[in-house]
């Protein structure tokens, strides 16, 4: 058995103009980014063959309302417009893939610090018009924004992006990037999901609703050369 911890991009100032590598110092900003940082260094002193990442990923949450991939899907959906931060950059990986490479890494022994996110930083603003891109939908709802003006958010530096050269070498093929289309293809919806959407009551097809088209679309667009989709919600 091996032990596997979660930790976070935000262990980083995101002052860099280049992604992070494990071998880099550490210096969050935020009291999360401090308590993860925390956690990796007691993990690793408590256990030197537990195995820790580094990660940045989305999804569709549960509720349908809480992620970056729920915000842009509904708003691509009602047409409404939405604002995407062009300064605030990371290296997000989808869940899916996250679960790939957890057991890839894990069925290979690894131990010690890796980073586990996309191989491509990319901007929230980038990401909005990737997404509306890959369901073909207005991409003009998607505007562009500064965190830096936003004074009411925490600090969480402006670059978070985190290299995967470690992580490429020790699986031996291609991390894949936030905006490949079987990365977007396999975001987390099935048909039979989407099926049983029709038939939910309640809070449940409130959540179905944004995945229903977003889906539709990608299938329609991508699923011959794509892997199957992940079950769950």
């Amino acid at each position: 058995a091996r032990f596997v911890h979660f930790s976070t991009d935000a262990v980083f100032d995101g002052k860099s103009n280049e992604p992070y590598g494990e071998g880099d110092v550490a210096s969050p900003q935020s009291v999360y980014g401090q308590t993860k940082l925390q956690g990796e260094q007691a993990v690793l002193a408590a256990n030197s063959q537990a195995l820790v990442f580094r990660t940045n990923f989305f999804g569709w949450s549960q509720s349908g309302q809480k992620g970056i991939l729920d915000f842009f899907a509904r708003g691509i959906e009602t047409g409404t417009a939405m604002t995407g931060f062009s300064d605030y950059i990371v290296s997000s990986l989808y869940m899916g893939d996250l679960f790939e490479l957890l057991v890839e890494a894990v069925m290979k022994e690894a131990t010690g610090l890796i980073h586990l996110t996309s191989s491509t930083p990319l901007s929230k603003y980038d990401f909005g018009v990737a997404v509306a891109q890959a369901v073909r939908g207005d991409v003009s709802l998607v505007h562009q924004g500064l965190l830096a003006e936003q004074s009411m958010l925490g600090n969480r530096g402006h670059n978070l992006g985190l290299s995967v050269p470690k992580l490429h070498e020790l699986l031996g093929h291609p991390i894949p990037s936030t905006i490949q289309n079987a990365q977007l293809v396999r975001m987390n919806a099935t048909a039979s999901n989407l099926s049983n959407a029709g038939t939910a009551a309640g809070t449940e097809a409130e959540a179905f609703k944004a995945k229903r088209t977003v889906f539709k679309a990608l299938v329609d667009v991508n699923l011959p050369n794509a892997r199957a989709p992940y079950l769950g919600g």
